[in-house]
């Protein structure tokens, strides 16, 4: 298994996403690697989550700007989210800045396999930020459309979704992808953490055009 691991983080490039930590087995408790690094607006993240224990917490942040114009409304998603993981207890946090003040903020969950969530708007505050925060009975495996859309009062919107639980998976290993929706160039980050240790920490890149290398 390690020769495996090995061999997909040569030729990737070792850029792990959602967790941080160091491969050394009996050491941490998970273990992540994804990639890339550096991707085109909409391009799929693949994700790897390894050496999980049943029934231990778990939890995927990803935070980052949505660029739009000032006054007008935009959409933040994460799209195609094929989730690897059955999370029981899950809870769904979103924050966001830069809003228009008594504004809404839409949130809708939508599993293709059959669950379909759509939240209540939500109030903008009179600081132009918006706090989600719902709890479900669960998160089952399978793929999942996360839509975000408001109405911004700057360029640039601070955006900040959360989903954690508890790990409801026997097996070991856990593969995960996704895209992200909405920004254009930049950067987001992606956290994880299993059982309130932090797995691995990543920075990703969103260009409109990848350079190539001579």
């Amino acid at each position: 298994m390690m020769s495996i691991l090995a061999e997909f983080m040569r030729s990737i490039g070792v850029i792990s996403i959602i967790c941080m930590g160091v491969l050394c087995f009996g050491v941490v408790s998970a273990v992540m690697v994804s990639s890339p690094d550096v991707v085109k607006p909409g391009q799929q993240v693949s994700v790897f989550i390894g050496n999980l224990d049943e029934n231990k917490p778990v939890s995927i942040l990803i935070t980052g700007n949505v660029k739009t114009d000032a006054g007008s409304s935009f959409s933040f998603g994460i799209h195609d989210l094929q989730l690897g993981l059955d999370i029981d207890e899950p809870q769904v946090h979103v924050q966001m800045k830069g809003l228009v003040p008594a504004s809404t903020v839409n949130l809708s969950v939508n599993h293709l396999e059959g669950v379909e969530i759509v939240y209540p708007p939500e109030r903008v505050d009179a600081n132009g930020a918006c706090d989600f925060n719902k709890t479900e009975p669960a998160l089952p495996k399978g793929t999942y459309f996360i839509d975000i859309n408001g109405t911004a009062a700057r360029t640039q919107i601070p955006v900040s979704f959360e989903v954690s639980g508890i790990n409801g998976n026997k097996e070991t290993l856990a593969e995960s992808s996704f895209n992200i929706v909405g920004i254009s160039s930049g950067v987001f980050h992606v956290t994880t953490t299993v059982s309130g240790n932090v797995i691995e920490k990543k920075q990703f890149t969103v260009q409109d055009q990848l350079i190539a290398l001579p």
